[in-house]
C-alpha cells in the first residue's frame, strides 16, 4: 500500500467530471478520497489535521494535483488548497 505524507490527499478522480476530457470546460471536478496524510506539520502546534476521511467525495479545481500511477491505476495527489469542499450526503 501507499502511505501519504503530511497534508497531501490521494484521490480517485471521477472520469465523467475530468476537464482533460473536454479542454474548454472549466467546471470543478469530482474525486473520491483514497488516502490522507497525517496533516500539515507546524513546529510549535504539531500536526493540523485535514477534515477529510477515506471515501469522501470532493470538489477539486480543474487541472488540480499531480497524476500518480499506483498498481496500474491513475490517481491524483492533491494539496488542501486544491480542494473546494466535500459533498455531504443528504439525510
Amino acid at each position: 500500500m501507499f502511505k501519504v505524507f503530511h497534508d497531501f490527499v490521494l484521490a480517485d478522480p471521477d472520469p465523467k467530471f475530468l476537464s482533460h476530457e473536454n479542454p474548454h470546460r472549466q467546471d470543478a471536478e469530482v474525486a473520491e478520497v483514497v488516502a490522507i496524510g497525517s496533516g500539515m506539520v507546524r513546529q510549535k502546534k504539531g500536526n493540523i489535521l485535514l477534515d477529510l476521511k477515506k471515501g469522501d467525495k470532493i470538489a477539486i479545481a480543474p487541472y488540480a494535483g499531480t497524476w500518480l500511477m499506483l498498481q496500474g491505476e491513475m490517481y491524483l495527489m492533491l494539496r488542501p488548497r486544491e480542494i473546494f469542499g466535500v459533498f455531504e450526503e443528504e439525510e
